[in-house]
């Protein structure tokens, strides 16, 4: 009789092991759907927007739970216009629409509200717009899985979810420093064709130094030779220089600081890129700016009418220090010291 009960007993606990295992695959096939797709996926081709002119953006508008910013694309090159105006890091930005248009589709999946609900795309982590002429899609990115490198997206005007490949951008957790361009002199060596380095304003013509590109060798006053190696390295320092603070707005009182400082500079900067001149005021070192946090003789400013004034280490200015006569080229080796 006991054995019997124990028999029975085993039973339930087969079958009721038995259920549960039938309710739990039927409950995981409930959830992870099996994709529809209405042709065969070639991984190496399909790319989510493959026939987007990366020229032809415009604006572009991002959103998550830590950041929200647009940028516009104006004659002059990138600008961030929200939250704050700012340049725009355009090395960066490039490679961000790159980013974008090579996502590759792994899977097409049904657009209902369980799989919007399992891949989060019912609250996205990342909500991109790229606009342009005849350009309007949004992205909608979901749940991101960091050891299979895949996400789950949205794009507007399509009503199926994909699979696809996870852009590095967002692995990367996105900040909105990324998007801001912090170099003061935002050009490329190849650009520069001369250089001029003034004492005070330029209109006391006091050349401080002379760097410029005649027939592919570069020449300083007089038409002195200059070492070729030497002379880029100097162009890139002066290019390498970064803000800290980017004033975007001011108090009157801090305007006629900055303003008084710039009306008599430290120096004058005049960068030739072969058309066009541009000019740069460097100020003496600020006094103390108590609202801006700012101690006195610890920054500087560089600015321009072209663009909005920076704040600057006072590191930086060792770099208008350098004379000509490092730069010379010398025909004879010194063999003496």
């Amino acid at each position: 009789m006991r054995k019997l009960k124990t028999i029975n007993s085993n039973s339930h606990k087969a079958l009721l092991l038995l259920l549960v295992a039938i309710c739990t695959q039927l409950v995981v096939k409930y959830i992870f759907l099996t994709p529809i797709q209405s042709k065969k996926i070639d991984t190496k081709k399909n790319y989510i927007l493959s026939t987007i002119n990366k020229n032809a953006i415009n604006e572009i508008h991002i959103k998550s739970s830590n950041l929200s910013l647009s940028l516009l694309k104006l004659n002059s090159g990138w600008s961030l216009i929200a939250p704050r105006k700012f340049p725009a890091n355009t090395i960066f930005l490039n490679h961000f629409i790159d980013q974008l248009l090579s996502i590759k589709i792994q899977d097409v999946l049904t657009n209902d509200l369980i799989n919007k609900s399992n891949y989060s795309l019912d609250n996205p982590l990342y909500t991109i717009t790229l606009k342009g002429a005849g350009i309007k899609h949004t992205f909608k990115f979901g749940l991101i899985n960091t050891i299979l490198k895949s996400t789950y997206l949205k794009l507007s005007n399509q009503n199926v979810i994909y699979k696809t490949s996870t852009p590095q951008i967002l692995n990367s957790n996105m900040r909105l420093s990324n998007f801001i361009n912090t170099h003061v002199l935002k050009y490329h060596p190849n650009q520069i064709k001369k250089l001029t380095l003034y004492y005070g304003s330029q209109s006391n013509n006091k050349i401080a130094l002379l760097l410029q590109l005649k027939d592919q060798t570069w020449v300083g006053k007089k038409n002195r030779i200059l070492d070729k190696s030497n002379t880029l390295k100097r162009v890139r320092e002066y290019l390498s220089i970064k803000s800290q603070i980017i004033f975007d707005s001011l108090n009157e009182q801090q305007q006629q600081v900055i303003d008084r400082k710039l009306k008599y500079p430290k120096y004058t900067l005049v960068i030739n890129t072969g058309k066009l001149n541009h000019t740069f005021s460097i100020s003496y070192l600020l006094p103390q700016l108590k609202k801006l946090k700012i101690n006195a003789n610890e920054y500087f400013i560089i600015s321009s009418k072209e663009s909005i004034p920076y704040l600057v280490k006072k590191e930086y200015l060792n770099i208008f220090n350098l004379r000509e006569s490092k730069l010379r080229k010398t025909g004879i080796k010194k063999l003496f010291y």
